[in-house]
């Protein structure tokens, strides 16, 4: 496979930092399109509930929701991100995504997750085909033992790039451009 998704503990944490990485047959723009549309989320993302924008407060920045289920007897989950985009000379684009302030009520029911770090780069092989790399640590909170937490994890983000992985390339953001993003 065209994939690969690794692992290392973070020193002194129970924490680790998952680092996946995957060929996809897109353009730049379609990828990033996609990323965005929430109504599509549930067919990539592993677990969503379901997700929205909350505030875009410019053209390459928003904040999104999203909560990602749980299975019993776990509580699900929800995270509150703000992510910003930005191209590189060398065409590549990166999107850096962290913990976002936000007004929005958390329903007593779910437990928000600490994102302490999140960061994709993409860069375009072709036109149609670009390789994602993206790394993250994140704390799931809770009372979960912390290798069944980082077990998740690894799992879902295997999932979620095979899903990607799948859908995108079908996705009809592939038809659509981004004024700002520059394709090879």
């Amino acid at each position: 496979s065209t994939s690969s998704v690794h692992y290392r503990q973070i020193a002194d944490s129970f924490l680790i930092e998952i680092k996946a990485e995957t060929l996809l047959n897109s353009t730049l723009s379609g990828l990033l399109l996609f990323l965005q549309d929430t109504k599509t989320i549930h067919l990539w993302l592993d677990n969503v509930v379901e997700s929205r924008i909350i505030k875009t407060p410019n053209a390459t920045t928003n904040v999104m929701k999203t909560e990602l289920a749980g299975f019993w007897p776990i509580t699900n989950r929800v995270m509150i991100i703000k992510s910003t985009y930005w191209q590189n000379n060398d065409l590549s684009v990166e999107i850096h995504s962290e913990n976002a302030e936000s007004t929005e009520a958390i329903n007593t029911k779910v437990i928000l997750i600490d994102v302490i770090s999140a960061h994709w780069l993409i860069k375009p092989l072709t036109e149609n085909e670009v390789v994602i790399r993206y790394q993250y640590i994140a704390d799931v909170k809770g009372n979960i033992p912390h290798w069944f937490a980082n077990n998740m994890a690894l799992s879902s983000t295997w999932k979620s790039l095979e899903n990607l992985r799948k859908e995108l390339p079908l996705s009809k953001w592939q038809l659509n451009s981004l004024p700002n993003i520059k394709e090879l």
